[in-house]
């Protein structure tokens, strides 16, 4: 590692590491299970800057942010790499998007509205290895659930929108549907290789919000868990982006994020 990294500012080390995740998900490997393994070297030498524990390329002191992370619309989730937790990057292949894991980074406006409970991540072999034997993370933030639909769509490369519907939980006055305006869902895995199910059970929490300093608008950022058959446990999906746009509902306009703070609880979740 250069020496003037290491003397760098803590947002300069953190925009390295996640240059080199990018770097990482753009190579090609015979095994992709061979992937955390080959950064064993640079995991090394930041875990020295970072002063923390590595979890399957995650740190635990920045797990929330860590976890903000977003594919292209071509990534997969091969059974090959089903022994990763899905809440790692390394557990899907394809174009690998770590802006909102940066965002905080510079932006003075993030608030982080989650946070981690309880970690229970048992390393198989050398840790920086990153391969784990047990891998629950325990979350905590404002979450409502939601059901997804699976679509039949026979267009190439369609867009999210058109292969998966999300329903959320109506509450009280019914403002708790689909067609309520700004929100986007980012699917990791689009393609036929997922684990997305067919009208599985959701969580959607809320793990970080700001806003625009020139215009105010607001912004969020989602995780999206499914629960895990005939278990407590949940596995990530993707994550949500949420904005200020409203849509009018009868007389009055409504956006996600306002419907959000109303319907939303304090949750936890354990995912896998």
């Amino acid at each position: 590692m250069r020496n003037d990294v290491k003397s760098g500012s803590a947002t300069k080390q953190r925009e390295l590491w996640h240059d080199n995740i990018m770097s990482m998900m753009e190579l090609e490997f015979t095994y992709l299970s061979d992937r955390l393994p080959a950064m064993a070297g640079i995991v090394s030498q930041f875990a020295e800057l970072f002063n923390t524990r590595y979890l399957a390329g995650l740190w635990e002191a920045t797990f929330i942010i860590d976890s903000c992370w977003f594919m292209d619309e071509f990534s997969r989730r091969p059974k090959e790499l089903r022994s990763i937790p899905s809440w790692s990057w390394a557990s899907v292949t394809g174009g690998i998007d770590v802006t909102w894991c940066q965002r905080p980074l510079t932006d003075d406006t993030v608030n982080i509205f989650s946070k981690v409970l309880h970690i229970d991540c048992v390393s198989e072999g050398p840790l920086y290895l990153g391969r784990l034997s047990k891998s629950l993370v325990t979350l905590e933030g404002p979450s409502v659930s939601a059901t997804i639909k699976v679509c039949t769509n026979d267009e190439p490369n369609p867009s999210p929108e058109k292969l998966f519907n999300l329903r959320f939980k109506p509450i009280g006055d019914d403002l708790g549907e689909s067609s309520i305006s700004g929100w986007s869902f980012s699917p990791d895995a689009p393609n036929t290789e997922t684990n997305i199910c067919d009208n599985g059970d959701l969580r959607v929490i809320k793990m970080m919000a700001g806003h625009l300093k020139r215009t105010g608008k607001e912004w969020a950022i989602f995780l999206v868990v499914q629960k895990v058959e005939d278990q407590d446990n949940w596995e990530r999906i993707g994550l949500l982006f949420g904005n200020s746009l409203r849509q009018k509902q009868g007389t009055r306009k409504v956006s996600f994020l306002e419907w959000f703070k109303s319907a939303a609880q304090e949750q936890t979740v354990h995912i896998q």
